[in-house]
């Protein structure tokens, strides 16, 4: 995330619907987009071991970058519902290490009675996957079962300063 946000000060970032080449599932440069607003970043902060109540102050001003542990068989055949921990083995941080950066966008009350809360986050992968680009993580946090959360949600926190 921190190559982003430098690039993002340098150069600038659009909107989304003003990018002319949707997600493809490749490595490629980004292109120059000539006549469409940018927005640089000023400055990117990071907050480590986090609580939920830190990162809902934060997505109250604007979504915010996190660093998970994603078990590709876990993520990759996700389709709907809210993830738990026990689910995806993505919470032991002895043993995995964060291996994929996504945006943290919002939280709302879970269905499920073994979660009270979940965290909404947008995926790269582009909306065909999961529910319409996004997928919904358990938010509970127990200090002795998840003391960095779900996959480790509340463990690396990034957000820029946009102008």
């Amino acid at each position: 995330m921190y190559d982003a946000y430098k690039i993002t000060s340098k150069n600038g970032i659009i909107m989304e619907q003003d990018y002319p080449v949707k997600y493809q599932r490749s490595k490629g440069q980004c292109r120059d987009v000539k006549g469409k607003e940018k927005y640089f970043n000023t400055n990117q902060h990071e907050e480590d071991d986090v609580s939920n109540d830190r990162l809902k102050e934060l997505l109250a001003k604007q979504p915010v970058g996190i660093a998970i542990h994603s078990n590709g068989s876990c993520l990759s055949g996700y389709s709907r519902g809210i993830i738990k921990a026990e689910e995806c083995e993505c919470n032991d941080g002895s043993k995995y290490e964060v291996n994929h950066g996504v945006t943290l966008v919002g939280y709302g009350k879970s269905e499920r009675p073994d979660c009270s809360e979940y965290w909404l986050i947008k995926n790269s992968w582009g909306p065909e996957w999961g529910e319409g680009g996004f997928f919904r993580l358990c938010a509970d946090k127990s200090s002795g079962r998840n003391p960095k959360g779900t996959c480790q949600v509340n463990a690396y926190v990034q957000y820029p300063t946009l102008e």
